[in-house]
């Protein structure tokens, strides 16, 4: 969601590149990101269930 948020709160300067908003892509069914903006999911979790984690981090 935020491509440059990693941990803590995010700074006002970090939502601005938020997918959907100032960067395209945020209803992509796929789409080219820097390796930076991304992360693996655990193992753990099917597909399904890790597209949640990022409105987790961000409503929590």
């Amino acid at each position: 969601m935020f491509t440059k948020w990693l941990d803590r709160k995010p700074k006002s300067d970090e939502q601005s590149h938020a997918l959907g908003a100032t960067v395209d892509g945020g209803l992509s069914e796929y789409m080219v990101l820097n390796e930076n903006a991304a992360v693996f999911s655990p193992e753990t979790l099917t597909d399904n269930q890790s597209s949640t984690l990022p409105v987790a981090a961000f409503v929590n």
